[in-house]
């Protein structure tokens, strides 16, 4: 079966998503993978033409995961709440509290992977239930941390 040049474009449906070296199951959607920079402005003295920017802190945006509820997928992400709850969490540095996501293509191979360092739950929700409800019960996790790019 041959490939075509599109069958190397990564996918957004085809992505894993591992924290501390263990998978977190399958999610439907991965949401806030992004930076933005924070250069300041200076508008310098005699200069009229254009202003200077000097670099400035990167801030990195949360990352939200959402999937249907499944026992064994449920399962690995409270094996991961309640170990930052523990007392060992604090001991842990930045390094080793890393989640990775990576995105693959057609072929199954990796197009782009983001290892966020100091990875953190910043929330967990649970479905919303209710007795005449007819959807899929879904769940989100919101993913703090301190970048993917190198220093």
């Amino acid at each position: 079966m041959a490939f075509s040049e599109t069958d190397l474009l990564g996918t957004d449906f085809r992505f894993l998503v591992e924290v501390d070296g263990f998978s977190l199951g399958s999610w439907n959607s991965c949401k806030g993978i992004g930076i933005t920079f924070k250069h300041e402005k200076v508008a310098e003295l005699g200069q009229q033409a254009y202003n200077t920017y000097v670099p400035g802190r990167a801030e990195y945006t949360q990352i939200t995961l959402q999937r249907a509820m499944t026992s064994g997928d449920w399962d690995k992400t409270k094996t991961w709440l309640e170990s930052v709850t523990s007392d060992g969490w604090l001991t842990l540095t930045a390094d080793t509290k890393q989640a990775t996501i990576t995105m693959h293509d057609a072929k199954d191979q990796t197009v782009a992977k983001w290892t966020l360092k100091n990875a953190m739950p910043q929330s967990w929700k649970g479905p919303q239930l209710t007795a005449t409800g007819k959807g899929v019960a879904l769940e989100t996790l919101e993913i703090v941390h301190e970048g993917f790019l190198d220093d």
